[in-house]
């Protein structure tokens, strides 16, 4: 008995589920592309029932139609947004980085006041004869840990009008630095 042998008596061959869900699924993967793995599968397992093939096939057809649309589609928008994404950590980085060196000079400018250094050159050259950034970091001191950059870079102290502080990372500039030395 084929499916087409009760067609003028009125009544209709019994569906096959798997090959409708399978026709389904794969119109909803056309137009959304995420389930066309499940609808193949599912037209798959409808083409080996028997009375509705041809909706197991065209639901196969139509999920091969939506993997070849989808999986590019997702090329394409990863591509896009990847680098954003790599971008915006680099910049995230450099503005903690940038937040660091502020708190560190801010720290600097506090220790000069309360140690009546005379200008930024005397207090650094303490500091760095007696240990460095180190001195100031402490339950009761300045800071309580030790700014560390995001890149791995240290912070050095500097000395004289350029930026107070200074990190060994590239692009990891003080952030009022316009590049003429000017702050």
């Amino acid at each position: 008995m084929s499916q087409f042998d009760d067609l003028g008596t009125g009544t209709a061959a019994e569906p096959n589920n798997a090959a409708t869900w399978g026709f389904v699924l794969s119109l909803v993967a056309l137009l959304c592309g995420c389930m066309a793995p499940v609808s193949l599968i599912v037209s798959a397992k409808g083409m080996k029932r028997e009375p509705n093939k041809g909706l197991a096939l065209a639901g196969l057809i139509i999920s091969l139609v939506a993997l070849l649309v989808f999986v590019p589609m997702t090329g394409i928008l990863v591509a896009i947004a990847v680098p954003g994404f790599l971008k915006a950590r680099e910049t995230a980085m450099r503005n903690a980085c940038q937040e660091n060196m502020v708190r560190i000079d801010g720290t600097i400018q506090q220790f000069i006041l309360d140690e009546d250094f005379y200008n930024r050159d005397a207090a650094v050259g303490w500091l760095e004869n007696n240990g460095g950034i180190s001195v100031l970091v402490g339950e009761d001191m300045y800071l309580r840990v030790t700014p560390v950059c995001p890149l791995g870079g240290t912070y050095e102290l500097q000395y004289g009008s350029g930026p107070p502080v200074d990190c060994t990372a590239p692009g990891h500039d003080y952030p009022m630095d316009d590049g003429h030395g000017t702050y």
